[in-house]
């Protein structure tokens, strides 16, 4: 007997990757930090979510000379 069934739609109803995608560079111009789609793609996408931090907050500091990660993380 099946007690539970599960769908998941994600990239079948809505391609929600492509989305996130703008809100991220979105919120990263508003702190000083612009990408290109294309680099921020190769550089950024599929790290972990403290890797991804790790390695935004160190570009803050290189392009900013200041951190970003309290004004930019959130939970996952």
């Amino acid at each position: 007997m099946i007690s539970a069934v599960i769908f998941d739609c994600d990239g079948v109803l809505v391609d929600s990757e492509v989305l996130a995608l703008e809100v991220e560079l979105a919120i990263l111009a508003e702190q000083g930090l612009s990408f290109e789609r294309e680099d921020y793609v190769t550089r950024f996408m599929g790290l972990s979510y403290e890797a991804f931090h790790d390695v935004i907050d160190a570009e803050a500091q290189k392009r900013l000379g200041r951190s970003i990660s309290d004004n930019c993380r959130t939970s996952p």
